[in-house]
């Protein structure tokens, strides 16, 4: 099985990106974090401002307590998807990933209710240093249409710059569906494709 090291979950049972009603490519899609078309969060790393949040809205980054509802979350997004990872899996990778200073999991809620999440994480590269990774991203269909997502990308791209990170990347899967829209959606939020393909060997 092949799989990422940075976080020990699958590369090839990972499921396309779902942002807001948008779905992801097998595309590397990158944004660089030293630009100046987003401001520096001031903000701590378990807490997001809420200065510029809608009202009933909240950003919180997930804590151990909050698995059983992130593999809720998670079962919900892989079935829309067709990935067929055990819950089994999903709460023992949270468990790793959750309290891991190289990852960040963070949840967004509507009047306390828990309705989405993004999962990012770091690595070190040659070529580029310390990059991050968006590597999941999720809203349930009842709360999309709402900017959720973006907060969420947001978010991400700003733990990506605390954390020296000179770029995050996201992977855009087609699954079959044309994804010209979320090219467009992710293009309009700093990120660009720079033509790269992935490609995987499981290993077992």
């Amino acid at each position: 099985m092949n799989v990422d090291t940075a976080t020990n979950i699958p590369r090839e049972r990972r499921p396309s990106i779902v942002s807001c009603d948008d779905r992801t490519a097998n595309t590397v899609t990158r944004v660089s974090t030293s630009t100046n078309d987003a401001s520096t969060n001031d903000a701590s790393t378990n807490e997001t401002s809420t200065n510029a949040l809608p009202p009933g809205v909240a950003l919180r980054e997930a804590e151990m307590a909050d698995i059983p509802a992130l593999v809720e979350l998670a079962r919900a997004f892989y079935d829309e998807d067709g990935f067929t990872t055990s819950d089994e899996m999903l709460h023992e990778n949270f468990a790793v990933l959750v309290p891991s200073t190289t990852s960040r999991v963070m949840m967004v809620l509507e009047h306390g209710q828990v309705c989405g999440f993004a999962l990012s994480t770091t690595d070190f590269t040659l070529e580029s240093g310390t990059i991050a990774e968006l590597q999941d991203l999720y809203v349930r269909p009842e709360h999309r249409r709402r900017g959720l997502a973006a907060l969420l990308i947001e978010d991400a791209v700003e733990w990506a710059r605390r954390a020296s990170a000179s770029l995050i990347d996201l992977v855009v899967a087609p699954n079959g569906r044309e994804v010209g829209h979320l090219f467009r959606y992710y293009e309009q939020r700093g990120f660009r494709d720079d033509g790269r393909r992935i490609l995987s060997r499981p290993l077992s």
